[in-house]
C-alpha cells in the first residue's frame, strides 16, 4: 500500500492491445498483455500511459475500455490495418490456452514512429509485458539512444 504522503509513479507501458477471441464462448474482448497490465496498474491508482496500436476500424471497444478506466493512450493509438488478435480456449484445468496470434497493426512497426515514441520513454521507467517483441524493441530503442537495456524481473 502507498502512504498518504507518497506519490504514485506514473507508468508507461508498451505492448499489444489485442482482441481476445474466447472461441468456446464466442466472445471477443479487448485484451493483450499491455492493456491488461495498464488496467491493473490504473486500478491500483497509478497514472498510466499505454503505447500500443489498435486497428482504427475495430477500435470502439478499446476506446471505451481505456476511457472507462482512465488509461492514457498516445497519438499513434489508431492505425489503419487489420486488428491484432489471439484465439483463447480455457483448458480443463482452467488455464488459458492461447494460439493463432495475429499481429495485425502491430506487424512491421514503422521504426521511425516507434523510435520517436520510445525515445521519450527510455529516460523514464518503461514497463512492457515480457515477450520477445518488447525485449527486441527495448534493445533497439536503447541502442538508438546509446543506452543499455536493463530488465528487472520481480514484483516492482
Amino acid at each position: 500500500m502507498v502512504g498518504d504522503d507518497q506519490v504514485l509513479q506514473a507508468l508507461q507501458l508498451v505492448g499489444p492491445a489485442s482482441i481476445d477471441r474466447y472461441l468456446d464462448e464466442a466472445i471477443d474482448l479487448p485484451g493483450g498483455g499491455a492493456l491488461n497490465m495498464a488496467y491493473h496498474w490504473r486500478s491500483a491508482g497509478h497514472p498510466v500511459t499505454l503505447l500500443s496500436r489498435v486497428a482504427k476500424d475495430h477500435s470502439s471497444s478499446f476506446d471505451r475500455f481505456v476511457s472507462t478506466h482512465g488509461i492514457t493512450v498516445t497519438d499513434g493509438w489508431h492505425a489503419a490495418g487489420d486488428p491484432c488478435s489471439i484465439d483463447i480456449r480455457i483448458a480443463d484445468d482452467r488455464q488459458p490456452v492461447m494460439d493463432g496470434f495475429v499481429e495485425g497493426v502491430l506487424s512491421g512497426s514503422r521504426q521511425v514512429d516507434v523510435v520517436a515514441c520510445f525515445t521519450v520513454l527510455v529516460e523514464d521507467r518503461l514497463h512492457g509485458g515480457l515477450c520477445e517483441g518488447v525485449v527486441g524493441i527495448q534493445s533497439y530503442v536503447a541502442q538508438q539512444a546509446g543506452q543499455e537495456v536493463e530488465l528487472a524481473l520481480g514484483r516492482d
